[in-house]
């Protein structure tokens, strides 16, 4: 039988996976993983690729921590961009 999580478990287990030290990879890979399911399933980007680790954008010539690439806005141009910040998270507050 396949492990099946409600949707608790699997908040609780992503804030558990999230309040890991790592640098700020953890929150980058969820971010990057979140944007390119949710682009997919609705159709919103083609393609989503996120910078290395603590690179300062400037130095990379990327304009963000993860960029979305369209069809929204045309077709790969680019449709959304973001930071991903640290932040301690406690679920449920």
């Amino acid at each position: 039988m396949p492990l099946r999580l409600a949707l608790d478990q699997l908040a609780n287990l992503l804030d558990s996976f999230l309040n890991q030290p790592s640098n700020g990879l953890r929150p980058l890979v969820v971010t990057t993983a979140l944007m390119g399911t949710l682009g997919k399933a609705f159709g919103l980007f083609l393609r989503v690729e996120s910078q290395g680790l603590n690179e300062p954008d400037a130095a990379t010539g990327m304009p963000a921590d993860v960029m979305c690439y369209g069809p929204a806005g045309g077709a790969g141009r680019l449709a959304c961009a973001g930071a991903v910040a640290r932040r301690h998270h406690v679920h449920g507050r």
